[in-house]
């Protein structure tokens, strides 16, 4: 594809080229509206008639055989402008021009303004010039060019009958007649310009025929070449906007507040609080909004900004949202060794589901300061609270997090005393998963500490295999860590056959893919590599072998994760592999290898699911912005 392109501005009533210099691809300006174009309108005089009009354009116009058979516009050299409707989720996408079909690949979407862009790098035919349809005037002169029922290269005139008013141009009401094979084709104007693109006729009345302006093709391709100026010169926050554009495409209302989450923590991450405030107040769902603004005012927290922390609570409309918010306040407070500040957070928590945690996290920072009869006057005060929860379910939660924290203790301070208290406390939990859960967290922790016994004990008193699988492979990573291999290919082993044991096919393949990764980080990348093999379902495997690679690149076996990431199938899976190897060789070489994060990049742009392009960018994002905190820490 040509990378030679124009600014186009507007004079009186002209548009004039202007060049930039450099490498990196110019861009136009489309009636104050930047988006790259191939060609620029000349000083003379265009086609005013049909037959002129026709014979200027026809050359820039194909058939696109997708998920429908439609038209497209060749806007600039080797990309086609068409309807997302006609692309629809199709795996193969061929344009045609003559007698001649052409493979394309999809590089652009904005399904919402249903405007997608097509990649056709073997395709030789000139681009079309642009101009805005707020240029347009009601009784204007219009011609439709496209393929109806896949005959090629049909015209048809009429007038602009009306312009709609919509976000960043109108929607173009036309009585030139648009039959089915004509959506996304050309609509020009008198001059052979492109104003729109052709979408639809309406079933139930004569000529309402409607187009969607030129301006949002130009904004989906200032977008794609702000996407390739990107991944030549990578930054967390136009990895960011590449994210928020794909999660603009998600049309499942319960995944695009996921998705949005996702993004916000990449921000948060990366230290764009602002960014992430505004992607908050984007997300329509008031629960994921106020899941991100929790996040958000915990962020602040732990930055010392208690002030905006609150601010942020101010803005969570809901009363349990807000008390879940105060609950991560105090605990960043805890965490910061401001215990007094904390407590008095804690006391104005009116949930007790969420006070309880957070007097847990409190009693988790006072034993940190070696303040043991603080701590366990504090855990017994948690305790007390989540047992005064009405709701089952929530007080097992409660209670098992409790006893994950007790536990954590334990570790810290090799108190058996501790693993005691956090032991009964889990077996005081009325709900069997919660219960199950938390035996796996103690056990995990027993483990760390040294109490191989203990952990495999406890281990053994879990019910849910799920869990006890978890907890098993969790002591044998434990027990390579003191180098003792035997024990810990003995007690893998186990939690293999325990997860094998599992009669739920999703969460077998689930375990199995956990117990991988923990084999990875063990430093057992043969087994680990045999246990993925052995993942019945497709996606777990994939995410095994991510985890893998992960490992390896963690270790400071690049060469290996690269391996690794490359056989991963899942392009999704590999562009996570890829970043997050990424990131362990910045963390290890101070600054971020180009050549890896580009491979991620390459991943990315073979998926075409918006969700999963969502959050590998969101992953990615985050990377660099690791990445150069970590340089930043060199320095």
């Amino acid at each position: 594809m040509a990378a030679d392109t124009h600014v186009l501005e507007r004079q009186g009533s002209s548009l004039s080229p202007r060049q930039r210099g450099g490498a990196a691809p110019r861009r136009l300006r489309l009636a104050g509206l930047a988006a790259p174009l191939a060609a620029l309108l000349s000083g003379e005089a265009l086609a005013t008639t049909a037959e002129r009009v026709f014979a200027a354009v026809s050359p820039s116009i194909v058939v696109v055989e997708a998920a429908q058979r439609g038209s497209g516009v060749v806007v600039i050299p080797g990309i086609v402008a068409t309807n997302c409707h006609v692309v629809g989720e199709a795996g193969r996408i061929t344009v045609r021009r003559g007698r001649i079909g052409h493979a394309a690949s999809l590089v652009r979407s904005d399904r919402a303004r249903d405007v997608c862009l097509l990649e056709v790098p073997t395709l030789e035919a000139p681009s079309v010039n642009m101009r805005p349809a707020a240029d347009l005037r009601v009784g204007a002169a219009v011609y439709a060019v496209g393929a109806p029922q896949g005959l090629e290269l049909s015209l048809s005139a009429g007038l602009v009958s009306q312009l709609r008013g919509s976000e960043g141009g109108p929607l173009i009401q036309t009585t030139a007649p648009v039959s089915p094979g004509y959506s996304g084709g050309g609509l020009f104007n008198e001059r052979g310009a492109l104003v729109g693109l052709t979408k639809f006729q309406h079933g139930r009345g004569q000529n309402l025929n409607f187009a969607v302006p030129a301006e949002w093709v130009a904004s989906a391709v200032n977008e794609l070449f702000a996407w390739r100026r990107c991944r030549a010169a990578p930054e967390p926050r136009c990895v960011i906007e590449e994210a928020l554009a794909a999660a603009r495409d998600i049309s499942d209302a319960q995944d695009r507040p996921i998705m949005l989450f996702g993004i916000a923590e990449a921000q948060i991450r990366g230290g764009d609080i602002s960014g992430a405030m505004a992607t908050a107040r984007a997300i329509a769902d008031l629960e994921w909004r106020f899941t991100v603004l929790k996040t958000i005012a915990k962020a602040l927290a732990e930055a010392g900004d208690i002030a905006g922390a609150m601010a942020t609570v101010r803005e969570i409309a809901d009363p349990g949202s807000q008390s879940g918010a105060l609950s991560r306040i105090a605990e960043a407070q805890a965490r910061a060794g401001d215990i007094p500040g904390a407590i008095a957070t804690a006391r104005g928590i009116a949930n007790p589901y969420d006070r309880s945690l957070a007097l847990s996290a409190i009693a988790e920072a006072e034993a940190r300061v070696a303040d043991r009869q603080a701590s366990a006057r504090t855990f017994a005060s948690a305790l007390a609270t989540a047992r005064d929860i009405p709701d089952p379910e929530s007080r097992s939660r409660a209670l098992s997090g409790i006893a994950e924290a007790q536990a954590r203790v334990a570790d810290r301070q090799a108190s058996a005393r501790t693993f005691a208290s956090a032991l009964a406390t889990a077996r005081d939990i009325p709900d069997p998963e919660s219960r199950s859960r938390a035996l796996s967290g103690i056990a995990e922790a027993q483990g760390r500490q040294g109490d191989i016994a203990g952990a495999i004990a406890t281990a053994r008193g879990i019910a849910n295999p799920f869990d006890r699988s978890l907890a098993l492979s969790a002591i044998a990573e434990a027990e390579a860590r003191v180098a003792d291999r035997q024990a810990s290919a003995r007690t893998f082993a186990s939690a293999l056959a325990t997860a094998r044991g599992i009669a739920d096919p999703y969460y077998r393949s689930v375990a199995l893919s956990l117990i991988a990764s923990s084999q990875a980080l063990a430093g057992d990348i043969a087994g680990a590599m045999a246990t993925a093999r052995d993942i019945p379902d497709p996606e777990s495997r994939s995410r095994a072998l991510s985890r893998i690679a992960e490992a390896q690149g963690r270790q400071g076996d690049i060469a290996g994760a690269i391996a690794t990431a490359r056989g991963i199938a899942n392009p999704y899976d590999r562009s996570l592999a890829l970043s997050a190897i990424a990131e362990a060789e910045a963390s290890a070489r101070d600054g971020i290898d180009s050549r890896l994060i580009g491979m991620a990049f390459e991943a990315i742009d073979g998926l075409t699911i918006p969700n999963a392009r969502a959050a590998a960018l969101a992953r990615a994002a985050a990377a660099l912005a690791s990445a150069r905190q970590e340089s930043s820490n060199a320095r």
